[in-house]
């Protein structure tokens, strides 16, 4: 059985299905129907980064999102020669 692709859920979900019910209805439309065009024109770019989205907005309604690409402020580098706030 396969499962939700949601980041923190394991709910089984049918053959041909991304995520189950309640995380599909946190999908933007917009963004559903972004899913279903590069899947029907076979466009794998467009569909992963359609998907990425989804499941972005999907954490972002969850509380769980976290910025991959943003490193955590406790480990910016400030340049020496700037020093320290005072």
């Amino acid at each position: 059985m396969k499962r939700c692709s949601a980041t923190h859920c394991r709910a089984p979900v049918a053959k041909g299905q991304l995520f189950c019910g309640a995380h599909w209805a946190q999908v933007p439309e917009r963004t559903r129907r972004a899913i279903h065009g590069a899947w029907r024109a076979r466009d794998t770019q467009a569909y992963a980064e359609a998907f990425d989205a989804a499941r972005n907005a999907i954490d972002l309604a969850d509380g769980t999102f976290e910025d991959v690409m943003a490193p955590p402020p406790s480990r910016w580098i400030v340049p020496q020669h700037l020093g320290a706030a005072r």
